[in-house]
């Protein structure tokens, strides 16, 4: 229901939004117009995207190879999602239990996710996150494989942390990456 109403409710740009002060429109204003991503020039808040930017950007080749990036990530962290519970299941445990048990798997996806965008952030690199993450998940899958799984439950279900943890924490520097890599909207195109 909610949904339905926030188009009405939001408004389109600070210039407009009735519940702040003159003062705090005047600062969301200001600081939106120097935000640009890249520190050179200066954004308006009445830019509008046309076709041409967007047939600039669909022609652009650093977007596309980050699309592949991203995609390749989330079908891993999708694939992992809908499958723990089943590996779980495998081990010899009811189906209440195996959904319980995956739990603990992603609240430590969780903590790391965060250690590394933290960290990450705070060196101000991306690239190196990114692949350690897929390394630690490309061991946790290979050390899946490999284990039997029924006679090895303890380790079997160790692995699937370090599988999540390596999924799910090159998300968020792959996210950033992008953002931080794109340049801001701009009515000037090349």
């Amino acid at each position: 229901m909610l949904a339905f109403a926030t188009p009405f409710l939001l408004p389109d740009k600070p210039a407009t939004a009735s519940f702040l002060t003159p003062e705090e429109r005047e600062f969301v204003i200001t600081r939106l117009e120097f935000e640009t991503g890249s520190g050179a020039g200066k954004v308006t808040n009445d830019d509008r995207i046309t076709f041409a930017h967007v047939k600039h950007a669909l022609s652009e080749w650093k977007i596309w190879a980050m699309v592949i990036v991203f995609y390749g990530n989330s079908i891993g962290v999708y694939g992992f999602t809908y499958t723990v519970p089943s590996v779980i299941l495998g081990l010899g445990y009811t189906a209440a239990n195996a959904q319980l048990l995956t739990i603990p798997v992603y609240v430590f996806a969780m903590i790391v996710t965060l250690a590394v965008a933290f960290y990450s952030d705070k060196v101000k690199q991306r690239s190196p996150f990114i692949i350690m993450g897929f390394i630690g998940a490309a061991c946790g899958f290979l050390a899946l494989l490999v284990i039997p799984h029924p006679l090895l439950p303890g380790l079997t279900y160790g692995f699937l942390f370090l599988a999540a943890a390596g999924l799910y924490c090159p998300l968020v520097c792959i996210v950033s990456w992008i953002g931080s890599s794109s340049p801001p909207p701009s009515p000037l195109l090349p």
